[in-house]
């Protein structure tokens, strides 16, 4: 996914997922908390976290025109129907600087998650930065 290239076509699939049940069922199973608040719904598609790790590598950095590109990866290959979570990734990445922007891809061919960062500078210790792999179950 890229945010900043509007008018493209993107391709490949993605689901939307919230911390949140809704009423969707006709009949089944529905729970709620003390507040009334719907919390399960058996008729709602789950959402099933199937890898979670937040042990990044410091893989290196190139030297762009403007600024640097730093480098971090985790070894994971993903499965088939696998989703990763983009929400850590809306963040900066830390830097002693004002932060730069970070982005994740997926490099097939080695089996692994890859985490960008675009910035003057950046901690080569990203920290625990968590990475989320999910299947929609339906």
């Amino acid at each position: 996914m890229n945010a900043s290239k509007v008018n493209e076509s993107l391709s490949g699939q993605y689901f939307v997922a919230a911390w949140a049940s809704m009423g969707t069922a006709s009949y089944g199973l529905r729970l709620w908390d003390q507040n009334g608040a719907l919390c399960y719904d058996s008729g709602a598609p789950a959402v099933i976290v199937t890898f979670a790790a937040g042990d990044w590598t410091y893989i290196g950095m190139e030297q762009l025109s403007v600024g640097r590109r730093y480098v971090w990866g985790i070894n994971k290959a993903l499965g088939t129907g696998e989703y990763v979570s983009i929400n850590p990734f809306t963040m900066a990445c830390h830097n002693e600087g004002t932060g730069g922007s970070c982005a994740i891809g997926v490099d097939y061919a080695n089996g692994r998650i890859m985490m960008y960062s675009l910035a003057f500078t950046a901690w080569t210790n990203q920290g625990h930065r968590p990475f989320l792999c999910a299947k929609l179950l339906a």
